[in-house]
């Protein structure tokens, strides 16, 4: 088992599906990462790979390789599951709390309980069905997590953490107080933006409403104020009403009178579309900034430029294209942000804040090195699939380019590598190239040269014909029956089958047809195959429907007891303890009825003249029209 997190940007929906390796694992909602995923099944590697995919969207998917857990023949100690539930505090603003687990296969010497840096036992033994810690002191800062560690075994453990802190005694009362609005500007449709700021004590959670008056505007979080609210309407009165609750709690809410902007006929002053852009760092380890803005029946007395607790100037005359600020310092922790006040309208400005810290000085060289390509496949246009790994150090953003040779690829994230890249067009040479930039910064590229797969067009593939048939369903369980055509030079060569995202495994071409199974008819989807041959590096690919509609709820084990089959690959026995008339009938692959018999007698029939492979043997009963089915394996 493991627990996933990622970030993603630009999904087309709620979900996303997961694969371990080529085997589908199943789909959760983005709103729940990170998630927890219980049975995750290793590769024959020593790296494993998971693969990410917005749902229903193969445009947008991730590998990533990561080094899994040793899961070998002997099972591991695991401590899962725990769980701890508080007390009620006591008078002295304590608490205690009680605590559960499930553990498998742990050692014979007893458990510890730590967390928060302490110890609370290193000496419990195993068997109790919780155990009691305590008592500790309910802060209303600490939040308590409690780690339970095998003792013999100090890589066996599992932890709980609670979801906030423990407040016992004198808890302070909810309070919202020291409001303020600001920032107010008109919308055309008469509502008008501002910035609300306040401070509040004895929250019972993370969240707060706000009304306009009686019109509700939205939730927000606390930890994100001050907060922008963009529509905020205004009563016919002189002065508006906001009011703020903590989230879900009628018992801590606040009521602030304040004038809002007039938001008539006539203009107001507006500074708008504010953008600032740092020139490079100089020899000093400072830089200057360019800022530039749009602006609408402003004042007449200029405007000031501040930002981080410093006036830049507050003299500037508008008019002109852009201004310039600096020298300043980029220490690589500064976030800057810049902030146009108009000097006659002190509620007319607006503001520019850079995503990240800027750094100047000893910054460390953009490099780009050690390149992977690996799982190359040919694709029917000439062009092959690829993925991609590399090592980046001193990248200057989030991205980067990939070229084939000179033909542009496409930008991926460097937090998904490695990356998968479905059309790499190879070059008219023995090797191919590819090369990689970080994003939008050519002094930082690396050229790779690789030898790409043979994609030309006479590179026959050695596998053809692939077919795949279920057999007659008993109580909904049933096998897949999977042929493919093939050159018999490669009948040693392997063949990989994979389907609805499930790997079944290697197969050597002479051992075709197989079965695979058993499946169940209302719990498996299975609609397609796929075969992959390696030594042609090539795949085919077919889609086939599952027949089940007749399968008996309730068949045989029981009804047919009376009737035991059994073969020795020349003649099927087929031994009977009653005088119950049966019919026994053998079908091909293809669903053909090669060979039939009836008898209420035992019965051998010879299978000595059917061709080598995979047959399903069916017997009836005559008198009730119970049957059962059974594969019959020939010739190998």
């Amino acid at each position: 088992s493991l627990v996933l997190n990622f970030i993603v940007d630009g999904n087309t929906n709620e979900f996303f599906d997961v694969w371990a390796g080529e085997e589908y694992i199943g789909f959760y909602r983005y709103d729940e990462l990170p998630v927890y995923i219980s049975n995750f099944y290793p590769r024959d590697a020593e790296y494993d790979l998971i693969r990410i995919c917005d749902n229903d969207n193969e445009d947008c998917c991730a590998i990533h390789e990561f080094m899994g857990p040793d899961c070998g023949d002997e099972e591991a100690c695991r401590i899962f599951e725990v769980f701890a539930e508080a007390h009620e505090c006591n008078d002295d603003g304590g608490f205690f709390v009680d605590i559960e687990f499930d553990y498998h296969n742990v050692g014979d010497e007893g458990f510890t309980i730590r967390g928060n840096g302490d110890v609370y036992g290193d000496d419990f033994e195993y068997g109790e069905s919780y155990y009691t810690i305590g008592p500790l002191l309910g802060d209303c800062e600490t939040i308590y997590e409690f780690v339970v560690i095998d003792n013999q075994f100090d890589d066996c453990g599992g932890e709980f953490v609670f979801e906030e802190e423990i407040c016992c005694g004198d808890m302070m009362a909810c309070e919202i107080r020291d409001i303020e609005i600001d920032s107010m500007s008109c919308n055309d449709d008469g509502s008008y933006s501002l910035v609300l700021n306040f401070i509040v004590e004895g929250n019972t959670n993370e969240f707060f409403d706000v009304w306009a008056g009686e019109e509700y505007v939205g939730f927000y979080r606390y930890d994100d104020l001050p907060v922008y609210i963009s529509n905020f309407y205004p009563r016919d009165t002189e002065y508006d009403l906001i009011r703020i609750c903590d989230n879900d709690n009628e018992d801590c809410c606040a009521i602030h009178e304040f004038r809002g902007p007039d938001c008539g006929e006539e203009e107001e002053c507006r500074i708008f579309e504010v953008f600032a852009e740092a020139h490079e760092c100089n020899d000093d380890g400072g830089f200057f900034v360019d800022i530039e803005f749009d602006y609408h029946n402003v004042g007449d007395e200029g405007f000031s430029i501040r930002g981080n607790g410093e006036v830049y100037g507050d003299d500037f005359e508008y008019g002109e294209t852009f201004y310039t600020i600096g020298p300043l310092i980029g220490d690589c922790e500064t976030i800057y942000e810049f902030v146009i006040i108009d000097n006659q309208f002190d509620d007319c400005g607006g503001e520019f804040v850079f995503e990240e810290e800027i750094c100047c000085g000893d910054m460390m060289a953009c490099e780009i090195r050690d390149i992977e390509i690996d799982s190359m496949s040919c694709n029917d246009d000439g062009s092959y699939s690829l993925v991609l790994n590399f090592i980046v150090e001193g990248n200057t953003n989030e991205f980067f380019d990939v070229w084939a040779g000179e033909e542009y690829v496409g930008f991926y994230r460097y937090d998904e590598l490695p990356v998968y890249i479905s059309n790499f067009y190879p070059r008219d040479a023995e090797y191919d190239l590819i090369r990689i930039c970080d994003n939008d910064n050519d002094h930082c590229c690396t050229i790779h040269e690789f030898l790409g797969p043979n994609c030309e067009e006479d590179n026959e593939c050695a596998i053809e014909n692939l077919t795949v048939i279920n057999t007659e369903c008993v109580e909904s369980e049933f096998y897949l029956l999977v042929d493919l055509d093939y050159n018999e030079a490669f009948d040693e060569s392997e063949v990989v089958l994979f389907g609805n995202g499930t790997n079944y495994g290697a197969y050597e071409l002479s051992e075709f047809p197989i079965a695979l199974g058993i499946f169940d008819y209302l719990n498996d989807s299975l609609n397609e195959m796929v075969a992959y041959h390696e030594a042609s590096n090539c795949e085919i690919f077919t889609e086939f429907e599952v027949e089940c509609d007749d399968f008996v709820d309730s068949v045989n084990e029981s009804k047919l007891s009376y009737l035991n089959v059994f073969s020795d690959g020349q003649i099927l026995n087929v031994i009977s303890k009653n005088s119950n008339n049966y019919k026994v009938q053998i079908y091909d692959i293809s669903g053909k009825m090669v060979s039939h018999s009836t008898s209420n007698v035992s019965l051998k029939m010879n299978t000595n003249y059917l061709s080598s492979g995979i047959y399903v043997v069916k017997i009836v009963d005559m008198q009730s029209g119970h049957y059962s089915a059974q594969l019959l394996s020939l010739g190998y």
